[in-house]
């Protein structure tokens, strides 16, 4: 294998296929050089493929269609900037409970409140963080969720056509990022069990454990564009077929429709 260098981002991306690159798939860069393999970790699991190459570019064309304002050179995009990446996930097993109170105070009368006492405990099964830097969580979410039940044991034929990108955010801060995750999807489920929705948390008292964790290889179709320092992405879940974009908008078209409304 080869570990494809973006002398621009910085991104690491494994690939099995000999061609070399024309795009960095995260940044857009087209100065990508073809470096030794070291240093990678193997996945546990792997979700393969289950939308292919052409149902990913006519999910992309299909949406970019409808905005109005989207520059024409993304509208119009080269196939080969469209590429499919294996990106690594930390897959937690998280218990979480905790004792709160919460309360309600009125605006009118300030010394009139209601107090609410919730515990709970809850188990979070296999909950996906992303394990890379080159994507922000903002993104990796949108695409949620995966189905786990198709997760196979790792086998390196599957990386075979795709890029896969090198993990680099560390179990400790996983973890950290685990709990904190289990901790606000917590509050937002207990907060749902209080019978005045306009309560604020006034104490909590958590337990929380990180029980299992396992390292994922996820699939995503990737098509980045590239405007100054602005890196747009839009991003496909290679299994589901959801769709994301977070597109620039052409001013200059954007200026034009303006006036002729005004």
């Amino acid at each position: 294998m080869q570990v494809m260098h973006c002398s621009s981002c910085g991104a690491e991306l494994v690939v099995t296929r000999t061609e070399a690159s024309t795009y960095c798939a995260f940044c857009g860069q087209a100065a990508v050089i073809a470096d030794r393999m070291t240093g990678c970790l193997k996945p546990d699991k792997i979700i393969p493929f289950k939308v292919t190459r052409e149902e990913a570019e006519e999910k992309f064309r299909r949406r970019l269609r409808k905005g109005w304002f989207i520059p024409k050179k993304i509208k119009n995009f080269e196939s080969e900037r469209l590429n499919g990446i294996y990106l690594p996930f930390w897959l937690f097993d998280v218990y979480y409970g905790a004792t709160q109170y919460w309360r309600y105070s009125n605006k009118k009368d300030t010394k009139k409140y209601s107090q609410y006492l919730r515990v709970g405990d809850a188990m979070f099964h296999r909950m996906t963080i992303d394990a890379s830097s080159q994507i922000p969580n903002e993104y990796s979410r949108k695409l949620e969720p995966y189905r786990m039940d198709e997760l196979e044991d790792f086998d390196a034929a599957y990386l075979f056509g795709f890029y896969s990108d090198r993990f680099d955010v560390g179990e400790r801060e996983s973890d950290r990022v685990a709990l904190d995750r289990s901790w606000d999807l917590y509050d937002e489920s207990m907060k749902l069990e209080v019978a005045d929705l306009k309560a604020s948390l006034e104490s909590s008292k958590p337990r929380m454990k990180v029980l299992k964790k396992d390292y994922a290889f996820l699939p995503v179709w990737f098509l980045t564009w590239r405007k100054g320092d602005r890196v747009a992405y839009a991003v496909v879940n290679g299994q589901s077929g959801k769709i994301h974009i977070d597109l620039p908008a052409d001013m200059n078209v954007f200026m034009m429709y303006t006036a002729a409304g005004a």
